[in-house]
């Protein structure tokens, strides 16, 4: 398995850049609808459809630019961890040999360690009209965290579904625009779906849940655990 892990400063400076890439991400719920394992994830998102499955595989085999990266969960020596029952790197070997693999929660960690200022203020100030592609309660990123010039609502257990509308309201949206997805499993293949279309012209980023506590929905145990008031202060304004 190829795995490449850049600093949190080069992702910072290549999304301020504002030219074209696509990030997504692949987490245990991910892996647990690629191989069958749960029906849902520990959101509640629904993991056991068939088309899904086969979609996220396309959406990490198919692309071969370099500009579509894949991003898992990666160590402090840019090892896969296998975390909640996935283990990529056994999948990768066997079905993705050609992928590099990235370190997929470069923004996670920072959110959770209060060193995530410098990526908001890049949003706050970017160059691109910037659309949202996410569930109801991320409407307060304007409130608490940056303006957006578009949002598409998803349904919060059911994005996949969805998945025609969605596509169809993003790409009423003209070009360049920064695509900022959190929509649970179906990301990837979202963000996929984008870069076959807008590629070439857009920046496409799967962000997950590192939204959600600001915007009052306490998602995942880092924001239960970790995220103190304090440290979601620093991410915000700054040390």
């Amino acid at each position: 398995m190829k795995t490449k892990c850049l600093s949190y400063e080069y992702w910072v400076d290549r999304i301020e850049s504002g030219e074209p890439f696509t990030f997504t991400r692949y987490g245990d719920g991910e892996y647990k609808a690629i191989v069958g394992k749960k029906t849902r994830n520990c959101d509640g998102h629904t993991l056991a459809n068939g088309q899904m499955r086969r979609e996220l595989v396309k959406s990490i085999v198919r692309p071969r630019s370099e500009r579509f990266i894949r991003g898992i969960w990666m160590d402090k020596k840019c090892r896969p961890v296998k975390a909640f029952g996935q283990n990529y790197q056994a999948w990768a070997n066997k079905h993705a040999g050609h992928v590099t693999w990235y370190d997929g929660l470069i923004f996670n960690f920072a959110n959770n360690e209060g060193r995530n200022y410098p990526f908001f203020e890049v949003m706050r100030n970017h160059k691109l009209p910037i659309v949202v592609i996410g569930p109801k309660h991320l409407r307060r990123l304007k409130e608490k965290c940056f303006d957006y010039d578009g949002f598409v609502q998803v349904p919060y257990r059911t994005a996949y579904q969805a998945k025609a509308r969605i596509i169809q309201e993003a790409l009423e949206f003209e070009p360049p625009v920064l695509y900022s997805i959190s929509a649970g499993p179906p990301a990837p293949i979202f963000a996929h779906e984008l870069w076959k279309a807008r590629g070439d012209s857009c920046m496409i980023l799967d962000l997950g849940s590192i939204f959600d506590g600001y915007c009052g929905k306490k998602t995942r145990r880092a924001w239960r655990e970790f995220i103190t008031p304090e440290i979601a202060r620093r991410n915000l304004e700054g040390p």
